[in-house]
Formats: C-alpha cells, sequence, structure tokens
C-alpha cells in the first residue's frame, strides 16, 4: 500500500481512543489528586501528550481521551492544548465516564471502557479503531502499524516487543505463527512453565525472547463492535483476547523503539533520571515528531552563580546559587540560594510569585535545602535547611495516610503536592526498615 493512501486512510477513516486509566493506585501519592495520564513528565509535558502527539504525527484527526477518575486537571488540560481549525474536521474530545440507562458504574477494565464509548464509535465514519493507553512513554508512527494491518486482512493487531522473561508478569504474553499471526495470548503470567512456553523459538543475545504487548491496538470498527456486544468480558488482555484468538484474524506487530510503561513510583522515578541524562532513549528534541503540550508563553529560565549539570530546567524557573545534578526542575521552579539538588524530580508550580529587587519567600525551595532521590511534586514550599534523603534500597516503604507530609516508596521520597515543609525538616530514607518504622 502507497503511504499516501495508508494517509488519508489514518485521516479521514481512523479514530484513535486514548485509554484515561483506572485509580493508578500504584503511582500514589502522584495520583492522589489527578489521574496518571494528567502526572507530569519531562518538566513541562504530561503524560497524556504522549498517546495524543503521536496520534496527530500519524495524521489521525479523531481523537477520544476516555476519562473517569480524577479527570478534572485532565480535561482542563486537554481542552487549552489541542484546538484545531474551526473549519476542519479534526478535534481531541473527552469522552468521561457517565451513567446511562444501561450503566451505573465506572468501567471495569479497558474493554469495558471501550464498551461505553460504542454509541459515539456507532456515529462516526471510520473503518478502523485505534486503542492506545494514556500513561506510556513510547514515538510510533501508526501508520506503519495500519499497513501491516491492511496488508494482513486481519481483524485485530496487537503492538508487541521483546521483553526479557523478568518482565513477562507485567504484561500480556503473545505467541505467534511464521506468518505473524497470533496463535496464543496470556495476561500477565506468573508460572515460569507459561512463561517458558511464550519463548520465542531462536534465543536472543540480549535475553529478550518474550513477546509482549504494549497495550496499543487497532479494531476493524465492525469487529471491535461486534465482539464488544457479544463478550460481558471487562478487558481486552485478560477476556477479549484470549477468547477471539480461534475466531478472528489476529496479528502481532512488533515494534523496535523505545517503550515505557509509567505505571508505578520506580518506574516514573528512573524514567525521569534516564530523560534527564546526556543520551536518553526517549528524546523530546525529536522535530520530525514532536510531542505537544500546553503553550504556557513563560519567561526563559533565569540562574545566577549556579552549577547545573545532567538536568533538565523548564520555563518560568529562577535558580540562585545552587548546585542542581542529575534531575528535573519543571515550571516556575523558584530555588532560593545554597541548595544542593541530586537525584531529583521538583514538578515546579502551577502559579508564578514575584518579588522585586529579592527573593520569594515561602515560595518554591527555600535556603539551604538538601534533596536527593526525591520527587517533590506541585506547589510544595520546603523550608529553609531542610534535609530530604531518599536510598538506594528499593524495598524501604514508608506508606503514611493521605495527610502526611512525605511518603518513601521504593527508597524514593516523595513530598504530596501542596505541602508546606517547616524550616529544618529532615526526611532521611535509610532511617527507616523494610517496615516503615524508624530503625
Amino acid at each position: 500500500m502507497k503511504s499516501q493512501d495508508t494517509r488519508s486512510i489514518m485521516s479521514n477513516k481512523t479514530v484513535a481512543l486514548i485509554l484515561g486509566g483506572g485509580r493508578g493506585s500504584r503511582l500514589y501519592p502522584l495520583t492522589k489528586s489527578r489521574c496518571k495520564p494528567a502526572v507530569s513528565v519531562g518538566g513541562k509535558y504530561r503524560l497524556i501528550d504522549i498517546p495524543i502527539s503521536n496520534c496527530i504525527n500519524s495524521g489521525i484527526g479523531m481523537i477520544y481521551v476516555l476519562t473517569q477518575f480524577l479527570s478534572a486537571g485532565l480535561n482542563r488540560h486537554i481542552t487549552r492544548t489541542y484546538r484545531f481549525d474551526t473549519f476542519g474536521s479534526r478535534f481531541v474530545e473527552i469522552l468521561a465516564a457517565e451513567q446511562s440507562p444501561t450503566n451505573y458504574d465506572y468501567a471495569q477494565g479497558t474493554a469495558d471502557a471501550v464498551r461505553q464509548s460504542i454509541r459515539y464509535l456507532e456515529g462516526l465514519d471510520a473503518d478502523y479503531v485505534f486503542i492506545l493507553s494514556g500513561d506510556q512513554l513510547f514515538r510510533v508512527d501508526l501508520t506503519k502499524i495500519l499497513e501491516q494491518h491492511i496488508e494482513k486482512n486481519a481483524d485485530v493487531t496487537l503492538s508487541c516487543l521483546r521483553m526479557p522473561d523478568s518482565d513477562a508478569s507485567k504484561s500480556g504474553i503473545i505467541r505467534v505463527g511464521g506468518d505473524k499471526r497470533i496463535i496464543d495470548f496470556h495476561e500477565k503470567p506468573e508460572d515460569p512453565d507459561i512463561i517458558k512456553k511464550f519463548r520465542l523459538p531462536q534465543a536472543h543475545s540480549d535475553g529478550k525472547d518474550i513477546l509482549g504487548s504494549m497495550g496499543l491496538y487497532i479494531f476493524n470498527k465492525h469487529v471491535l463492535l461486534d465482539v464488544l456486544k457479544n463478550s460481558e468480558q471487562h478487558d481486552f488482555g485478560k477476556g477479549i483476547f484470549p477468547q477471539i484468538i480461534s475466531t478472528h484474524r489476529i496479528y502481532a506487530y512488533e515494534f523496535e523503539g523505545y517503550w515505557e510503561d509509567i505505571g508505578t513510583i520506580s518506574s516514573y522515578f528512573n524514567t525521569s533520571m534516564q530523560l534527564a541524562g546526556e543520551n536518553p532513549p526517549f528524546s523530546f528534541y525529536d522535530a520530525a515528531m514532536p510531542i505537544y503540550t500546553h503553550q504556557r508563553s513563560l519567561t526563559p529560565p533565569k540562574i545566577f552563580d549556579s552549577r547545573i549539570d545532567k538536568a533538565i530546567i523548564c520555563e518560568g524557573s529562577i535558580i540562585h546559587s545552587s548546585h542542581i545534578q542529575r534531575s528535573i526542575v519543571g515550571i516556575r521552579t523558584y530555588v532560593h540560594s545554597g541548595c544542593a539538588i541530586d537525584e531529583a524530580v521538583i514538578m515546579g508550580n502551577d502559579t508564578q510569585q514575584t518579588a522585586a529587587g529579592g527573593p520569594i519567600e515561602n515560595y518554591g525551595i527555600q535556603r539551604g535545602v538538601t534533596i536527593k532521590r526525591a520527587i517533590i511534586d506541585k506547589n510544595v514550599v520546603i523550608g529553609k535547611g531542610s534535609r530530604i534523603i531518599g536510598c538506594p534500597d528499593e524495598d524501604v516503604f514508608v506508606k503514611n495516610d493521605d495527610h502526611s507530609p512525605f511518603h518513601i516508596i521504593n527508597g524514593i521520597v516523595i513530598i504530596p503536592r501542596g505541602t508546606r515543609l517547616p524550616d529544618n525538616s529532615v526526611i532521611i530514607a535509610d532511617q527507616y526498615n523494610h517496615a516503615g518504622s524508624l530503625k
């Protein structure tokens, strides 16, 4: 198929559904007041910007974002960011979970979330439906997946990638025949014998011998509607795919680029540290396939008498006489003098405060603060002389209640959104044992 033909189909006959995710409990406390796709990534972006940008860059003009939990901030971001020509047909619209005469509850899984949107799909002049996750970091040209889907005369195509055995329990795993047709699917297996059964015939030197699902699918629209109407399964991986493998033509598309599921505090933190590095596996600096976000028209960052290395410093930030390395400093962050910040994600602030001629009191990171291996959520004030220090022991957990000023997960200290730590606060992760009690 010619590329221009595929582009025409993408633009005129293809719709994308982006799943806004469930409660996001594994990303708590970052999801205490927001849904997963609304979480900040890379300093100035939100996770939802990744799949929407992939769709826009691939030419898809009809995009729905399916939301349900704590979605007000996400809805506001999408509404402000993705505005198309008034006289064009492209759109990014939000489909929020809602009660109907036949539904009185939130979606119970990925398939159930799409099922609740059937009436919108039925009214669209589209032949193909992409389903994407709203909390993954990757860059992909979706036209290549559509090309293979059409060439194989497939009913469904699952995008997948090679992974080691150790990651098999985190994903749906796939077994394919010689023509890439899927002959078996198992969701997040724990049994080593099942995992062994799914290994590729030829071992690879990198140890990635399993095909794992990325949670990115393309359906023929009529097939998707028929499957959802005639099945009571709530989830694609756990229920739908094992059920229809023998009755439908389901193929695998092997993706070879970078992909990361931002589903846990550990994955979020480690991915952020990679983004701050010199040669990150995922780059926001790809002009051919840019990642879009809200244009805030903020001032450039201002830096005085500071040492900064391997760090992302975002717009509106002001840094005084401090040392920052291996960190992401988000929008409108104010760092007072004498601070040492290492391996940290600082999300910044929703509003900019100013003071004529001098430092801003009671705003941002105050004087003499030390931060290491920590995530500082938005609108946090850290008092003078405070020490917030995580540890490399990933088994250290301190799970506090919703009103606590800190949590420790995988040795990473998290300061929740809107917290105001008093002067000289001390939070040191390795002072706690694995049960969360002080040593």
